[in-house]
């Protein structure tokens, strides 16, 4: 009977392929399973029966809207992927297409995708500057279906690993994903939209370009527990972390770290150096910062033009501006800034950067630096800078004021103040993978960001912590107040320059 059977699945699967048609298994949910090299049948009825990565295109064509998964393989050796993989056959709502790594017993575990992107060494001090021009490496994923959820997978030495070039895309899940020298991880055409994205428990080592952007007028999105260092890939003008441009709006960014992003305007020594940590433009609006760090950028560790934003336990430092804001309706709470520092380039380093007309309250928090260069806030024409409750403590050197700039028609008030709990955003608790209903925001999850051991230079303490204290200091990070340059550290660490999970691989796996 098994083998009456094993016969009949080969057959339909033949006869699809001949028929050209994808409506196979149209009746109910199918599984596939993928190896390095095909066997049997290569239907992929099972594993004896498996498909290479060259049927995973034909494999989620199959999926009609009926929650198949495809089970990769990931204990075999690695797969080679120099060109582009077009997905789209997808899910619905409740019934995502799942491409999931797993061992033979199929228990999660990451199976492994590298491509043809230069070959990167993390160097040992995260301070050293890698030029990376005509480093090249391929699109990987050009995603262009809903309901999808891609889990358990590592990418080494791609371009940009996930591509949207389709309008209305909705539904998509990215969990438990490890990235190690690419451009970008995700991005999109412009004009775009996509919706109800979550991107949680994602780490990245190395990337030059974006490490994440929406634009368009893309929204519902979460991004929990997200931890990417650049590590100084430069020259690719340039790096930032996450990255909203055009209209994009509505998300919840929380538990992520971004790290280590440089830009040198080409060597020039006079020029404005660029690369955030965090940005947005004018056209984005209300989204939502809880317990971030953004660190070692050589412009703004958050540097946002965009409207309605709220910053809840967030921390930024050893940024040349650690917040560089635009808009008139920006609010903290419980948000610090520690030992800004300029890397290169023009104009000086600062806590606080408000441009023209910007608004900022600031409810609790620290502002923290040492030395005679830095400028505890720098405020513009008609800025308007409220400290409710601010904690700043300016030592060796530093000028007891904090050293201000501002112009006639700029005002900084300051106050005692509560702690600001009562902000919008900064008591709730998002469940994980919750893109489709950002709405209901009712349970709690109190997954941290794990730490990337090599991205800090120096040793300087913080502790991050929840409103709902869900977030311990061993879960996050610590940094002690004794010394002007900061470093990170952490129990918690799943990611070094050396860790052999990430490392740059040899290009000889199986080929896609």
């Amino acid at each position: 009977a098994v083998a009456a059977s094993s016969f009949m699945q080969s057959s339909v699967f033949l006869h699809i392929l001949v028929a050209g048609c994808f409506v196979h298994a149209c009746l109910s949910a199918s599984v596939y399973y993928i190896r390095t090299q095909p066997y049997g049948s290569r239907d992929g009825s099972s594993w004896d029966n498996a498909g290479n990565l060259d049927l995973l295109r034909t494999f989620t064509g199959y999926s009609n809207n009926s929650g198949t998964v495809i089970y990769i393989r990931a204990d075999e050796g690695s797969y080679y992927t120099p060109s582009t993989i077009n997905l789209s056959g997808g899910g619905s709502v409740g019934n995502r297409l799942r491409i999931q790594g797993v061992d033979v017993n199929m228990q999660p575990a990451f199976a492994t995708f590298n491509g043809t992107r230069h070959a990167f060494i993390p160097p040992a001090d995260p301070e050293v500057v890698t030029n990376v021009t005509g480093w090249g490496g391929e699109k990987l994923f050009d995603l262009r279906c809903s309901s999808v959820e891609f889990s358990y997978l590592r990418f080494n030495d791609h371009g940009l690993v996930f591509a949207f070039y389709t309008s209305g895309i909705r539904d998509i899940l990215f969990d438990h994903i490890d990235v190690f020298n690419v451009k970008s991880f995700i991005d999109q055409e412009s004009g775009m939209n996509i919706t109800d994205i979550t991107i949680q428990h994602v780490t990245g080592l190395g990337y030059s370009k974006k490490f994440i952007r929406f634009q368009g007028y893309s929204h519902n999105f979460l991004l929990d527990d997200v931890v990417a260092n650049s590590a100084r890939q430069a020259y690719d003008n340039f790096s930032g972390g996450f990255v909203l441009d055009e209209n994009a709006y509505g998300g919840i960014v929380r538990n992520c770290w971004f790290l280590n992003g440089h830009d040198t305007q080409n060597d020039n020594p006079s020029a404005y150096w660029n690369a955030d940590g965090f940005s947005s433009e004018r056209g984005n609006h209300d989204v939502h910062f809880i317990n971030c760090l953004s660190s070692g950028w050589t412009d703004g560790g958050h540097d946002h033009k965009g409207e309605n934003m709220t910053f809840c336990n967030c921390v930024s430092w050893d940024n040349k501006r650690n917040y560089r804001l635009w808009g008139r309706s920006t609010v903290f709470s419980n948000s610090s800034s520690y030992f800004p520092r300029n890397r290169g380039g023009c104009c000086g380093q600062t806590h606080v950067f408000l441009a023209d007309y910007a608004r900022l309250t600031m409810q609790g928090g620290t502002l923290q630096h040492n030395g005679t260069v830095t400028r505890g806030v720098y405020l513009e024409d008609y800025s308007v800078l409220t400290l409710a409750g601010v904690v700043e403590q300016y030592a060796q050197g530093a000028r007891a004021d904090g050293y201000p700039y501002m112009v006639n028609t700029a005002q900084l008030t300051k106050t005692n103040a509560t702690r600001g709990d009562d902000i919008p955003y900064c008591a709730m608790q998002i469940p994980s993978d919750s893109s489709s209903s950002l709405t209901a925001m009712t349970s709690s999850s109190s997954t941290s960001a794990s730490v990337l051991s090599s991205s800090m230079s120096t040793s300087t303490t913080i502790s991050i912590t929840s409103a709902s204290s869900t977030l311990s200091t061993t879960d996050v990070a610590t940094l002690s107040s004794s010394s002007s340059s900061p470093s990170l550290s952490s129990s918690s660490s799943s990611l070094s320059s050396s860790s052999s999970s990430l490392s740059s691989s040899s290009s000889s796996g199986a080929s896609a």
